[in-house]
C-alpha cells in the first residue's frame, strides 16, 4: 500500500488514547490539581487502568473494523 506523505494516522490506538484521555479527565478531574510528584503518578496510572477495564468493547471493535472502510 502506497502510503501519502501527509496522510492522516490509520492506526485505531490514536482514537482510543483520545477517549482514554477524555474519561480520565471527566472521571478523575481531580488529577488536574495534583502535583507532578510519585504519588500523582501513582494516581494516574490507577486512573489509566479504571478507565482502560471499563472500555466499551464494542466501541473498540468498531474501530478496528473501521481500518478497512478507512484504506
Amino acid at each position: 500500500m502506497d502510503w501519502p506523505a501527509y496522510l492522516p494516522d490509520l492506526n485505531p490506538i490514536e482514537n482510543v488514547w483520545k477517549i482514554l484521555k477524555e474519561d480520565i479527565t471527566k472521571e478523575f478531574s481531580y488529577l488536574v490539581d495534583l502535583l507532578k510528584n510519585d504519588a500523582a503518578k501513582r494516581e494516574l496510572i490507577y486512573a489509566a487502568i479504571c478507565v482502560w477495564e471499563g472500555l466499551d468493547e464494542e466501541m473498540l471493535n468498531k474501530l478496528l473494523l473501521g481500518i478497512v472502510k478507512r484504506l
